[in-house]
């Protein structure tokens, strides 16, 4: 934000950088322009432009500490003020009603701000270091880059570069199957009571449960078709039967069926003023086949009683693990990947501190949540738009914007860890069904119940405990509020 203010001339910056801008600090030519792009709405990358004196393209060391500080303090936006509260820095940010007029006082605020920005950016660098990360501070984007570190010291191999001649209509089936969290506001414009229970872990649990982590490190991946078995699994899966660990080691599968009516995940266009795609459970008719992640289907049954028409099944196999595996450590724990679950163990390390030593339990958190989802998924936006050859539920061409796989992407994983914290969320709704009573509320990882049923809700998810501790799966976080729902992600307690 203030290095520009100080620029000498600006423009709008050319080539890869096209949507950003460039300026100047100095008239002498042999000092490079500073680049400035926008990568999303909480994310800039600043860096030195490649010139005739700067022909290494060294980038430069610019530091976005207010990226660092969303990042390491588990803000998703973060001003200098709270984040000198929170460091409790010696310097405090100052404020200041009036801008554009240069008098002592002003001056004064804006050496202030420089200082506390400063000291927030020493005392993240301290709290960093503890991490035992071998990336750059000048290199963290989001807690994802983190996450692809700590696998990069492990020595885990990206899916692509493990499986190069997986085949890309099969993974464009599994990326149909894509849904993200679920958020669900049935209960709405009226107060009730509630109790608020959490998944433990939530996506890193989905990981253990699903047996996702001999993905992550296998040294292959295969597949096969398991009609015939998916057919008699849905005919005969209760809701006892997801309380078993070894039923969900079962589900990693994703079926293609013709859909008649049953409940699914949709992605279509809900409100035709906006023309925005958005995401619902609702009954879908169509007259083509379509792909769908097993747990989804599950829920249908579940619910219904009936399973719809299975077409097809294809189940992933990880076969193996890969010979570049290595010992690291990171925030002072050791970690060996050929013998234990990266995911299980800093869980558990982390189940073991958190009323001793919260900070570090935070960061255990932060590398935990960003080793086990976004990676898998990131998906880069290019430039411009080009040929594509698009692989769906059929394969076609089209001229569209290309979204570049991320290192770890792997979309089997993605699909998998979403598609089972969803029907985490199924057993909890239709046992409190079950029982007599409404659930009035979801979002991702968590469910807002009638008090009376919190209790007897938490000791049913404890058969799929997949710790070495005796933590709880799904515990209560407040009792016997009131809850005031307007819509998904609009509520009040």
């Amino acid at each position: 934000f203030d290095i520009p203010r100080i620029s000498i001339k600006h423009a709008p910056a050319k080539k890869n950088e096209r949507g950003g801008f460039s300026f100047i600090l100095s008239k002498n030519s042999a000092f490079p322009r500073i680049v400035s792009k926008q990568l999303n709405s909480e994310t800039t990358n600043v860096r030195f432009s490649s010139s005739q004196y700067n022909k290494h393209w060294f980038n430069g060391n610019f530091v976005d500490v207010q990226k660092l500080a969303s990042v390491l303090l588990e803000r998703k936006k973060i001003s200098l003020e709270e984040s000198c509260e929170l460091l409790k820095t010696k310097t405090r940010k100052k404020e200041t009603n009036k801008h554009g007029k240069i008098t002592f006082e002003y001056l004064d605020y804006l050496i202030k701000d420089v200082r506390a920005t400063y000291e927030v950016y020493l005392n993240l660098k301290e709290r960093y270091d503890e991490y035992q990360i071998n990336l750059p501070l000048n290199e963290i984007f989001s807690s994802a880059s983190l996450g692809k570190m700590a696998l990069k010291q492990m020595g885990v191999t990206p899916f692509h570069e493990q499986n190069p001649d997986f085949e890309l209509d099969i993974l464009g089936k599994v990326m149909t199957c894509y849904y993200g969290g679920r958020v669900e506001a049935p209960f709405r414009k009226k107060p009730v009571k509630v109790s608020v229970l959490d998944f433990t872990s939530m996506y890193p649990t989905t990981t253990l449960l699903m047996g996702l982590w001999d993905f992550i490190i296998a040294d292959r991946v295969e597949y096969e078709n398991c009609t015939s078995e998916i057919r008699e699994f849905l005919e005969n899966i209760t809701l006892e039967d997801l309380r078993n660990p070894e039923t969900w080691k079962k589900l990693v599968v994703i079926v293609k069926i013709k859909p008649n009516g049953e409940e699914l995940p949709v992605r279509t266009i809900y409100n035709e003023k906006s023309k925005t795609h958005s995401i619902g459970i609702n009954k879908l008719t169509y007259n083509g086949d379509v792909y769908y992640h097993l747990a989804d289907i599950i829920r249908h049954k579940l619910q219904t009683g009936k399973a719809p028409e299975i077409i097809d099944a294809i189940r992933f196999i990880p076969l193996g693990k890969q010979q570049t595996l290595q010992k690291t450590k990171i925030l002072g724990t050791e970690f060996n990947p050929e013998e234990e679950n990266f995911v299980k163990k800093l869980v558990e390390e982390r189940q073991k501190i958190k009323e001793t030593n919260k900070e570090k339990a935070d960061s255990l958190k932060i590398i935990a949540n960003s080793a086990t989802y976004g990676i898998f998924i990131q998906l880069d936006p290019q430039d411009e738009e080009q040929e594509l050859d698009v692989f769906g539920i059929e394969k076609f061409s089209s001229k569209a914007i290309f979204e570049k796989e991320g290192e770890y992407y792997n979309p089997i994983i993605a699909v998998s860890i979403t598609a089972g914290a969803r029907l985490l969320l199924t057993m909890a709704e239709l046992f409190v069904q079950s029982r007599g009573y409404q659930y009035y509320y979801t979002d991702t990882d968590s469910i807002f119940v009638d008090p009376e049923i919190a209790d007897e809700l938490s000791e049913f998810f404890q058969a799929l405990n997949p710790y070495g501790l005796n933590v709880k799966i799904l515990k209560i976080e407040k009792r016997d509020k009131w809850l005031y729902a307007i819509a998904s992600k609009r509520y009040v307690l």
